[in-house]
């Protein structure tokens, strides 16, 4: 948001003028001469004078006008002085709490200050009283800070359609959805691991990446855990033939076309697929042998081929259900099975199962999503209640990570085909070659810093890449004006410290680390870099402290207690060293067994999901 902009929203919520009340004469005559010194030099930009003429009639008169805290904090605000804009507009609100400006920028304040839990009720408060752009923005933002996905998107999508810069938002609804489809896919994973849902999840995500073998792979895997699911034979047999397995991908083509009777004339295109390679690297599976050995198919069809086998099994109980409920169900069967999408979703919107019947909403989702309709297919798969232990538990979390993988891509693609000169279009585009380990990003990365310098995040993700390719000093420069543009950017000060750790100098970093975590404690890397400062400096038992601390908010970091296992030995504490490294050793090997070389590849570009479509 630019400074004018910023300058019209203050206005709108500012008091047009100075209201004394019940003053004597000469105390209005002093409020109403510093009010109007102070509004002009809001105009000319001299923020300096406006704050100190503000401050005088507070310092004279501190409780008589509540709004002069609100247009001294919204000054403060403009001029980036986030710390003291915060204690002003706290002083304001606990005069009068019903300002709703004040809640608003007391909010945003708080977010850009790097502390979203402390601005979410003043947010909500500013935005139940008057929705507005910069409302549901800082409040989606917040939010996304907290990690708190789904709750922040709603936010973006409700400020897109007001804003003059829609770009920003498209990017945002990117970046969102992004993060919740890695959050689905990584409780995919650790829930229902080497399920033909993890597969079918990996399967797409490496089909969007045209990893053409693994793509391969995977698809046949879920298709031995589920061999009458349709949708998993098409991109299968696209894969194989693109990898010149041509008997193999008929194979597989045609127990598509036997699933699908309605599909029986269509073929593959083949001058649509992509180059042909040959599949002589890496991963060697006897395609044919394996689908040959699949069971065949036979009548009765699933009601439902595009569906997985737990779906199937459900759908086939309600069709036989007496009465008019069964013949819904079974009439809405036949128009999924031919791809009749749209008539599809008005069959099953008149159906009214029971309270906590998940499978109307499930397939209704379903269909709005093959249908292209992401964002109604998020509204009702937003309405599904299963438990962790119910059967339909793994296929909804698929279909929200499908939702949110193509509301992601949606995003992006709009903000490149309707934006494409953005420094944010460009900022994506880098972020993509960066995510495939592409050198192309860095000059994207410039273009979008060159198209507006005061991009947020830009320094910051230029800085990730040249610290990937041993770039410290370029790094630690953009981070350092990064600090200089905003002094409250933890962001910042996390690299900073992480790389000067990481060239052992950690009596430079740890200082910038112990910064970072005051304003966002729970952040495991952190911890973890601070436990390695620590130990680099000798002190043993503060790093493992750290360390410790790491692990208990994400115990996924498993090669600390190979650290701490070490450290413990170090100060004569074998048992506890005994304790880490049995804990370490057994990780380590549920994780062979779990993911295997596959999953351990697709792990280093998960990160990209949705957005190297």
């Amino acid at each position: 948001m630019t400074a004018r902009t910023l300058m019209l929203v203050l206005w709108t919520w500012a008091p047009l003028a100075a209201q004394p009340g019940a003053l004597s004469t000469a105390a209005e005559e002093f409020i109403s001469e510093k009010f109007e010194a102070a509004k002009q030099a809001e105009v000319a930009g001299n923020f300096a004078v406006a704050i100190e003429n503000y401050s005088a009639i507070l310092r004279k008169y501190p409780d008589a006008i509540p709004e002069v805290y609100q247009n001294l904090g919204l000054v403060q605000f403009l001029d980036r002085r986030y710390i003291e804009a915060i204690a002003t507009f706290e002083r304001g609100i606990k005069l009068r709490p019903a300002m709703a400006g004040s809640r608003l920028f007391l909010g945003a304040s708080y977010v850009l200050a790097g502390k979203p839990d402390r601005a979410l009720p003043h947010l909500r408060f500013a935005h139940q009283a008057k929705p507005s752009q910069e409302s549901s923005m800082y409040s989606g933002l917040a939010l996304h800070a907290l990690r708190r996905y789904q709750e922040a998107a709603p936010y973006f999508r409700f400020a897109l359609p007001l804003s003059t810069n829609p770009d920003y938002f498209l990017h945002l609804l990117g970046i969102c959805y992004l993060r919740l489809s890695e959050q689905l896919g990584n409780e995919m994973s650790r829930r229902f691991p080497e399920s033909t849902y993890e597969h079918t999840m990996l399967a797409r995500i490496v089909d969007a990446q045209q990893f053409y073998q693994v793509a391969a792979k995977e698809y046949l895997e879920a298709a031995k855990l589920d061999p009458l699911n349709a949708s998993l034979f098409l991109p299968l047999a696209r894969w194989l033939a693109v990898l010149g397995l041509d008997a193999a991908a008929e194979l597989a083509f045609d127990r598509y076309r036997r699933l699908l009777p309605s599909e029986a004339g269509v073929s593959l295109d083949r001058r649509e697929l992509p180059r042909r390679e040959l599949a002589d690297v890496g991963i060697k599976v006897d395609y044919l042998a394996e689908l040959a050995s699949l069971p065949p198919v036979a009548a009765p069809l699933p009601p439902a081929p595009q569906f997985n086998a737990a779906i199937n099994r459900e759908l086939t109980r309600r069709i036989a259900a007496a009465g008019a409920a069964g013949e819904m169900w079974k009439q809405a069967a036949a128009l999924i099975a031919a791809s009749r999408w749209s008539e599809a979703a008005k069959v099953l919107e008149t159906l009214r199962p029971p309270a906590g019947d998940w499978l109307r909403d499930y397939l209704l989702a379903s269909v709005l999503l093959l249908g292209d309709d992401a964002v109604q297919a998020e509204a009702v798969a937003a309405r599904i209640k299963v438990l962790p232990s119910s059967a339909a538990s793994a296929p909804v979390l698929l279909l929200r990570w499908e939702i949110c993988r193509l509301l992601s891509f949606q995003s992006f693609q709009r903000l490149t085909d309707e934006h494409p000169s953005s420094a944010w279009t460009r900022f994506a585009r880098a972020r993509n070659l960066d995510a495939q380990g592409k050198r192309e990003a860095l000059d994207e990365y410039k273009a979008a810093l060159e198209a507006d310098p005061g991009l947020p995040e830009i320094r910051i993700a230029l800085a990730d890449f040249h610290v990937s390719n041993s770039n410290f000093q370029e790094a630690l420069a953009l981070c350092q004006k990064e600090l200089e543009l905003n002094p409250l950017s933890t962001a910042a000060r996390i690299r900073i410290g992480r790389i000067h750790i990481g060239l052992r100098q950690p009596d430079k970093g740890i200082p910038f680390i112990e910064e970072a975590l005051k304003n966002d404690p729970a952040d495991p890397d952190a911890h973890a870099d601070l436990g390695r400062g620590l130990e680099l400096t000798g002190d043993v038992p503060k790093a493992i402290a750290a360390y410790a601390r790491a692990l208990e908010l994400d115990p996924s970091m498993n090669r600390l207690r190979y650290v701490l296992a070490r450290l413990y030995r170090k100060i004569g504490r074998p048992d506890l060293a005994e304790r880490e490294n049995r804990l370490f050793q057994k990780n380590e090997e549920s994780a062979r067994q779990l993911l295997l070389e596959r999953t351990r590849k697709l792990r280093e570009t998960a990160s990209a999901t949705g957005q190297a479509q």
